[in-house]
């Protein structure tokens, strides 16, 4: 309880902290009100009666089970401690108010690192767990209540995706120059001194004082060596984080004094500046703080650049940002791959029900997290997917292979794992980006469980007149509508949208194509629609690789702007050419779109009209440019989406076939 009268030091910018999350057990409302408006002296005292008050430790313990985590070195696990938990609680409170107390050593545990080295972990022992959170109830409301807004790790009601939100925000906002600092071993360098001074300036209860000198100074175990640690707070211990953002708060008010923007994650931060000079007085401010206070910057992890250059981005809590875009880090890429190379290794022996059943959970929890990502990521990973899952068919089978044969995409499509119940990352990523979709359920929505068409129909190739108006939706070759965005400003178009057709484009109101695909993606070895997700400036492609570089349409390289593939034809290769000047980086005016077009017309396309002879007889319409699967190639497909483009641009007087 707090000593004395309020005091009118009062902690600055309390008042306007939500303590709601403070436990209500611990945290009467006096003593929030003291928290508040400031206590004498700025300092508590006799605060240890509420880590050893029973109604304390019971919550404790309900955090510690759930959380989990492995025994400590005594080798009392949570399902031992469970079973006997009214009695080990009841001896925490007894050994806690006699003083009788001591941490016992800390288990220690390297978990490997994506770059060889290793990370130590230490695992207290359940009994030292309890105590520790207990702890933090007590003394977490002092402090959080004088940490920045920049500081967002274990933290209450803070979390990464809010760090990552402020990133983006400040991106957006013109701070694109970023010192990118990272701390070599932070939790195992940090001085044992300098922070209890921190937590002395605030806190004057002997005993307290004394519970977190033990944790810090607890004996370390790995296998059968022990020792005592001279510096580190154990990575994994309830109490380090917090004792990690009472050391680094004055490096926050540091940088937020001299008006840096600051976001820090525990011991991850980057500062958001808006010139070169700018960000390299800012590393230059945080080698000094850091020398002066013990720890060591990673020479080859800590740099300056301007995120929107291409090779300058930065990696910020799994993510990548560069180039006005956010990737996958590729560190947590390939740990993701990886996990789900051990879960479809072509030698496991279960059904394809359970494997998926296996896979869902992983995929459902790394697309919670990574959803903010650019969007080709998702489309590569079920394609990476659904080849491991087909490999290992054919293993089931007693038949080599990878999964790469086009005959494997047809005896097993994406329409296969779809029904089997299989999770799709980029399914999941249209239905969270469009909620007009009208179906919450991402694993229900995959484009192939419907056989053409946005919404099941019939995905006829067919022109229909394509309005530019204000009040209408543009519509496309057997695509649903789609209301405008913003009014004015944005208009869809697709053929066939997500089924046998295309994707569709994105076109503003001065005829800018953002974004084009023809089908996304068909199998992984990038036959048929295999289409494009990136947009701008990566290259507008018919069918080919999902790259969007490519086009490969009737074995002619054919691709809407500066790359062309090349094509040999009797031993002749054609390097380079290009089908229309107007398309430049994917922006062209309207008159640049009917150039095209009726270029490409006059260059004649019988194979087209005999397609749809051909399905005229059989009663069915041919597919929009190459088959679903892959199978054949022409370049139909790509005069009707032309026309269509046209149709949308021009109207469909303009327009003639």
């Amino acid at each position: 309880m707090p000593r004395g009268a309020m005091s009118p030091g009062a902690t600055q910018g309390a008042e306007a902290r939500d303590l709601s999350w403070a436990e209500a057990s611990v945290w009467t409302p006096r003593m929030v009100s003291a928290l508040v408006n400031g206590v004498k002296g700025g300092k508590w005292f006799s605060l240890v009666d509420k880590v050893w008050a029973p109604a304390t430790l019971e919550r404790a313990w309900t955090k510690v089970r759930a959380n989990k985590g492995a025994a400590g070195v005594d080798g009392v696990s949570l399902e031992r401690f469970a079973a006997r938990s009214e009695d080990y609680l009841a001896e925490l409170t007894a050994a806690l108010r006699t003083g009788s107390y001591r941490a016992q050593a800390v288990r220690r545990v390297d978990i490997a690192k994506d770059d060889g080295g290793t990370r130590p972990l230490g695992i207290p022992a359940v009994k030292d767990r309890i105590v520790q959170t207990a702890m933090k109830l007590v003394i977490e409301p002092i402090f959080e209540v004088a940490f920045l807004e920049g500081s967002y790790g274990f933290r209450p009601g803070r979390g990464c995706h809010d760090a990552l939100r402020e990133v983006d925000r400040l991106i957006k906002a013109g701070f694109t120059h970023v010192v990118d600092a990272d701390l070599a071993g932070y939790f195992d360098s940090i001085p044992h001194g300098p922070p209890m001074e921190r937590v002395e300036e605030k806190v004057s209860d002997d005993r307290i004082l004394d519970l977190l000198r033990g944790w810090l100074k607890a004996d370390v175990m790995r296998g059968t060596e022990r020792w005592t640690p001279t510096t580190g707070a154990p990575q994994g211990a309830v109490i380090s984080p917090l004792l990690a953002n009472i050391y680094l708060h004055p490096l926050d008010a540091r940088m937020a004094a001299l008006g840096w923007r600051m976001v820090r994650y525990a011991d991850d931060f980057v500062v958001l500046c808006q010139s070169r000079e700018e960000a390299d007085a800012a590393l230059a401010e945080i080698r000094r703080w850091v020398g002066d206070n013990g720890l060591t910057l990673h020479p080859d992890k800590t740099h300056v650049g301007d995120c929107r250059v291409a090779g300058e981005g930065f990696d910020f809590l799994g993510y990548r940002f560069e180039a006005g875009r956010r990737w996958v880090r590729k560190k947590s890429l390939k740990r993701f791959k990886d996990s789900i190379r051990e879960k479809t290794g072509r030698s496991r022996g279960d059904s394809l029900t359970r494997i998926i059943a296996d896979l869902n959970p992983m995929l459902k929890g790394w697309f919670g997290y990574f959803k903010h990502a650019w969007p080709t990521e998702f489309s590569s990973l079920d394609g990476f997917v659904r080849r491991r899952l087909r490999a290992l068919l054919r293993k089931q089978e007693k038949r080599p292979g990878f999964g790469l044969c086009p005959l494997d995409s047809q005896r097993w499509p994406n329409a296969f794992f779809a029904n089997a119940g299989l999770f799709a990352l980029h399914t999941a990523w249209r239905t969270a980006r469009d909620p007009r979709c009208g179906n919450h359920q991402p694993e229900s929505r995959m484009r192939e469980n419907r056989p053409c068409g946005s919404e099941g129909g019939d995905g006829v190739s067919r022109s229909l007149p394509l309005s530019n108006s204000a009040s209408s939706n543009a519509v496309g070759l057997g695509a649903r509508p789609l209301p405008r965005r913003v009014p004015g400003r944005w208009e869809e178009v697709g053929i066939g949208e997500e089924g046998g057709g295309a994707a569709g484009v994105q076109e503003d109101h001065l005829g800018v194509v953002r974004e084009f695909a023809l089908g996304e993606e068909v199998d992984e070895a990038g036959h048929g629609l295999a289409g494009i997700d990136r947009v701008e400036n990566q290259g507008l492609g018919l069918g080919g690789q999902a790259d969007g570089a490519i086009g490969l349409v009737g074995g002619e390289g054919i691709a809407l702007a500066d790359i062309v593939v090349a094509h040999v034809d009797a031993g002749v290769q054609i390097r380079r050419r290009r089908l229309a000047e107007g398309f430049e980086h994917l922006t062209h005016d309207r008159a640049d779109l009917a150039d095209l077009h009726r270029r490409r017309l006059a260059g004649g396309n019988p194979d087209y009209g005999d397609r749809r002879a051909r399905a005229s007889k059989t009663g069915q319409e041919p597919a929009m440019g190459p088959g679903a699967a892959g199978a054949e190639h022409d370049v139909g497909g790509g005069d009707s989406l032309l026309a269509a483009l046209g149709e949308k641009l021009l109207g469909a007087d303009d327009v003639t076939q």
